[in-house]
């Protein structure tokens, strides 16, 4: 799945909030148009149920994704047309969006919206490649990345699971903390 992270700051507490994200294989159906340019992925993104994918809900939501390089080579993408569109209102419109990183075979982007429904990552082909202009190709210019190839670790710095395995040993901590201070308070 392209989709590596979505992030955004609720205006009401929710709790727990699902997000779940589907690759699409074509556009879902009753869509009116399709987005602009060369399309990498199609993808449903939904969260919550109908009301928390709206502004009403959040502000704005980042969805950081990638895309292969060995797609943009093998397509001649302009890598500064990368984007995010979102279906909105009856038509596609293309998302802010920002590349933030880079390995050695993907590219790491980051797009913000106001809500959650179809969306396709999409780009435009260049007359003249990247490797004419620079004479540098991407691969080689992947290996000067702004991040190391680290398999499967997340290039957003966000927390994974194993980040949180000593919260236990800290809550005991604070529990025991307390207990001492109180242990000695009822002693006075």
């Amino acid at each position: 799945n392209p989709v590596n992270q979505i992030r955004f700051a609720a205006k009401t507490t929710e709790g727990y909030v699902m997000a779940d994200v589907s690759k699409l294989n074509s556009f879902p159906e009753g869509l009116s148009g399709k987005p602009s340019g060369q399309v990498y992925q199609n993808l449903e993104i939904t969260v919550g149920d109908e009301k928390l994918g709206s502004s009403d809900f959040m502000e704005e939501a980042v969805i950081g994704f990638s895309v292969s390089i060995e797609w943009i080579e093998s397509n001649d993408i302009d890598v500064d047309t990368i984007r995010l569109e979102h279906y909105s209102g009856d038509k596609w419109e293309k998302l802010p969006t920002t590349k933030v990183a880079e390995d050695t075979g993907r590219m790491y982007f980051e797009s913000r919206t106001k809500s959650f429904s179809p969306f396709a990552i999409c780009a435009d082909t260049t007359s003249m490649s990247d490797e004419l202009s620079t004479g540098i190709s991407l691969t080689e210019r992947a290996g000067q990345g702004t991040i190391p190839d680290n398999g499967d670790e997340n290039p957003y710095g966000t927390h994974s699971k194993d980040n949180y395995r000593l919260l236990p040993v800290f809550v005991f901590i604070v529990l025991a903390l307390l207990l001492l201070v109180y242990y000695i308070d009822k002693r006075k």
